[in-house]
């Protein structure tokens, strides 16, 4: 321990010193004998020393820059006690703890099972009817897209094509999905041949010139499409 230039305030006062600094010093010595057989401890005291004597005014005492360094040895000591102590106390404490939990969780439980359980199985539950409700979303667009598509409105208009014809064995049939896209087909009899004519439709409207009857036949097929839609609502 190097405490050159320190005499214990002795030497600013103008008291003799009683005994010759040595080469360590005059308290450094008596520090280093205390602690020879010590070697770590007294590196340790060494190194405390020094940074209190760089943070302390060059006049103050080695012998209490000494008792801090002790004093913080010894309270970090006690701390360490004091944190075995309350980590034994603490470990007594815990498996009461966690009796109390357990019976906390039977009286909220019941008669059907312990809290705990009751809630993994609605956990479970919830699982499951969010992976069902996915897919049956899956399977509602599939549908919906199938449904654009789907020759599902259809009308149909039986009519005598001339007049020497009867029993309204001609018709016009629309076949349309619900934005009205499809076909009219035309069968038209008589007494020599059967001729049929198709016709396609866009939004309800036939592309070329259409007759009374496909006419009427589409405009079946829309109002079809009006009634499900009011049957679904109602």
């Amino acid at each position: 321990l190097s405490c050159a230039g320190h005499d214990g305030g002795r030497a600013s006062r103008g008291a003799p010193s009683s005994t010759p600094p040595g080469p360590e010093g005059s308290n450094g010595s008596r520090i280093g004998a205390g602690a020879a057989s010590q070697p770590g401890f007294r590196r340790g005291m060494r190194r405390t020393l020094n940074v209190l004597e760089k943070m302390l005014p060059s006049n103050f005492s080695p012998d209490l820059l000494a008792a801090l360094a002790l004093g913080g040895v010894l309270l970090g000591a006690i701390a360490l006690v004091a944190a075995i102590f309350a980590f034994m106390r603490m470990g007594k404490s815990i498996p009461p703890l966690v009796k109390l939990v357990g019976i906390h969780d039977d009286l909220l439980g019941g008669a059907a099972g312990p809290a705990s359980q009751r809630i993994a199985a609605l956990e479970g539950g919830l699982r499951a009817a969010e992976s069902l409700a996915a897919g049956s979303s899956a399977r509602i667009a599939a549908l919906e897209a199938l449904a654009r598509v789907d020759l599902s409105l259809v009308g149909f208009v039986r009519y005598d094509a001339y007049e020497d014809t009867g029993s309204t064995l001609s018709y016009a049939l629309a076949l349309l999905n619900r934005e009205g896209d499809g076909v009219v087909l035309n069968s038209i009899y008589s007494r020599v041949d059967t001729r049929t004519y198709g016709k396609s439709v866009r939004g309800f409207r036939c592309e070329s010139n259409a007759s009374d009857e496909e006419i009427a036949a589409i405009e079946q097929a829309k109002a079809s499409a009006t009634r499900a839609v009011l049957s679904v609502a109602g």
